[in-house]
């Protein structure tokens, strides 16, 4: 191999460089244990409430703060911990790790209306649907970790 082959590998390598993030994820039942599912603007791809944690904030503070920026709620009985999860995405940006903190709330009320903030370019998600729990396995959910989340979940729900 010579030198050009040789740096060329090296910079491919470092441009590869993995992304770690902090995240939280969500699962937010109502009373009738309907999961809600919002869908992302970029990809189409249903999923839970989900996003990072801020530098200096805790999993449950940053579980809160995603709640009321994703879908204008409060949960009515705090957040509930899951597990701490370690997964990664592949994207179109290249290789992300995620380890997250993972949660479920319910809000109760006939169905709540999410409340899908943010402008135009800075919008997240353009729809929201409740989904009757029995139903979720027919679903593919994003990230994919979040399909076997839920069946973690349907015993505690």
């Amino acid at each position: 191999m010579n030198i050009n082959n040789m740096n060329m590998e090296f910079m491919n390598s470092q441009e590869k460089k993995e992304k770690v993030i902090m995240a939280v994820m969500i699962f937010v039942f109502d009373g009738e244990k309907n999961l809600l599912l919002l869908k992302r603007c970029d990809n189409g791809q249903w999923e839970p409430v989900k996003g990072g944690v801020k530098d200096g904030e805790d999993w449950h503070a940053a579980g809160l703060r995603e709640l009321k920026e994703e879908a204008g709620f409060a949960p009515d009985s705090g957040l509930k911990f899951l597990k701490v999860v370690d997964d990664e995405l592949i994207t179109s940006k290249g290789k992300t790790k995620i380890k997250g903190h993972v949660s479920y709330c319910r809000v109760f009320g006939v169905k709540p209306t999410p409340t899908l903030t943010g402008d135009e370019e800075g919008k997240e998600h353009d729809d929201y649907r409740w989904i009757n729990f029995n139903n979720i396995h027919k679903e593919e959910l994003f990230p994919p970790l979040a399909n076997e989340l839920v069946k973690e979940i349907s015993d505690i729900v």
